[in-house]
């Protein structure tokens, strides 16, 4: 059964209790993961996921860390969601022709049907859109994982808002 550690940046990635972990996982990391101060879960990812706005630079930054032997990673993703008034269509078109070993998310994103449909509704009408950890937990489902464990995945804790969850306090 494939196992993957969904990881975000927030406060609980400190606080991984690593023996609650299983034996053997994959790890998706997002957004700048490079910046923690030490690896929490080791320098190897299977996915990388980079939003579409800063593609482009985090493509080379992550490059660099690679030439540096600071990480590994076997996908490197962009978190795009197919949708002309957040992406650049000429971006779309012409992605594979400069980041030949890069993925569009959304090609995995789209066989989750009604997923799909459910998050663009909410994008469209709403201006309601997913988180990093979201969007990543959603492409591990489309690989096929069938455990799925999240750190560092707050939710906005801070104050922030995310797709469905109001921005004041509900509980």
């Amino acid at each position: 059964m494939k196992k993957v550690i969904i990881a975000g940046n927030g406060p609980s990635l400190k606080e991984i209790d690593y023996s609650r972990l299983p034996n053997d996982f994959d790890v998706f990391r997002c957004n700048q993961f490079y910046f923690e101060d030490k690896y929490y879960l080791g320098k190897k990812c299977k996915a990388v996921f980079y939003n579409t706005i800063l593609f482009f630079e985090q493509y080379y930054t992550l490059k660099h860390l690679i030439q540096n032997q600071e990480y590994e990673t076997e996908l490197i993703m962009c978190s795009n969601f197919n949708l002309a008034h957040i992406e650049n269509e000429n971006f779309l078109k012409n992605f594979y022709d400069y980041f030949p070993d890069a993925r569009l998310g959304y090609d995995f994103f789209k066989q989750l049907k009604e997923f799909n449909a459910y998050f663009k509704f909410h994008e469209i009408y709403f201006n309601q859109r997913i988180t990093s950890g979201v969007y990543m937990c959603a492409v591990a489902i489309a690989l096929g994982y069938k455990e799925i464990y999240l750190t560092g995945i707050d939710f906005y804790d801070n104050g922030g808002g995310m797709l469905l969850i109001p921005k004041k306090k509900i509980f």
